[in-house]
């Protein structure tokens, strides 16, 4: 195999780069699902339960709500407008949505008005797009504050996104340097650390690339 490989070592090479690439403009189409429940069996309970929702619901499963403190009525209508233009948010809901607020509020179903307002906080649902969940997060902490609060599943992705690529950038500061070190005690020639990075690193590009498969 050796004699092989050394044989055609040029061919080999040549076609390692244009592989390495090929994968490297493959790579950026790769796509992360973090829904969770995407990965579930089709036949478990609860997926069974989510497609009788989505079937039984017109609009989408919240999977979000924003919490807008000190508010009233008015100031919970201007933040549900603008949550609305946020390109990623399929749906808004809230107060006004289940009952009529041009009446006085004091009359209506208090549990459910409770449910939407509350010692002055209104909480607004929405739904959030699957992959938008970052770029989302985003630019609702850009209307509304640091004062207010996000919460829901689509925050939950939004941080295993952000922390998985934290996460690797440390461990890839970390490691390198004591890989570099290693191969340079290790090995008998100067060349011979970056040949082995080099294969490494094309390694890792055409692996990220064919996930695309």
């Amino acid at each position: 195999m050796t004699k092989f490989l050394i044989q055609r070592k040029k061919p080999i090479v040549v076609s390692f780069i244009l592989t390495a690439l090929i994968s490297i403009v493959l790579s950026l189409g790769v796509s992360i699902n973090y829904n969770i429940a995407d990965y579930l069996p089709k036949d478990s309970k609860s997926t069974k339960a989510l497609d009788i929702m989505n079937e039984e619901f017109e609009t989408l499963v919240a999977n979000g709500q924003v919490m807008i403190s000190n508010s009233s009525i008015s100031n919970a209508l201007y933040f549900k407008e603008e949550l609305a233009q946020i390109n990623g948010i399929s749906s808004v809901i809230w107060l006004d949505d289940i009952i009529n607020i041009l009446e006085p509020i004091e009359i209506a179903d208090q549990e459910i008005v409770e449910q939407y307002l509350k010692n002055e906080n209104a909480l607004i649902s929405i739904t959030v797009d699957n992959g938008q969940d970052s770029k989302v997060l985003e630019k609702i902490y850009q209307l509304i504050g640091e004062d207010n609060a996000v919460s829901g599943d689509f925050v939950d992705t939004a941080t295993q996104k952000t922390m998985a690529v934290k996460e690797t950038t440390r461990a890839m500061m970390i490691a390198v340097p004591i890989i570099i070190i290693i191969l340079l005690i290790t090995t008998s020639s100067w060349i011979e650390p970056v040949l082995f990075l080099l294969t490494i690193g094309i390694s890792v590009v055409i692996n990220m690339g064919t996930n695309i498969f």
